[in-house]
């Protein structure tokens, strides 16, 4: 079985092209699930970078509104 690349566009929801393999019985084998996962592995780890972020700040907020209010109450 030979298997030969090209270069095929997806659908344009995805917007993104992928490689793929043609047999001689021209039965189509994509290979964007590896490109799937590297995706959403990335995906993933912006949003826990993100969280992360978003509960620094909101830790910071807190400590800051509890120190105006022991200074309010020390008046």
């Amino acid at each position: 079985m030979r298997l030969r690349i090209v270069r095929r566009a997806l659908p344009p929801a995805s917007r993104q092209s992928a490689l793929v393999a043609h047999d001689t019985k021209f039965k189509t084998y994509t290979m964007a699930d590896d490109e799937k996962k590297r995706l959403e592995e990335a995906k993933k780890a912006k949003q826990a970078e993100i969280d992360r972020k978003r509960a620094e700040v909101r830790k910071r907020m807190e400590e800051a509104s509890k120190a105006k209010k022991a200074k309010k109450e020390s008046r």
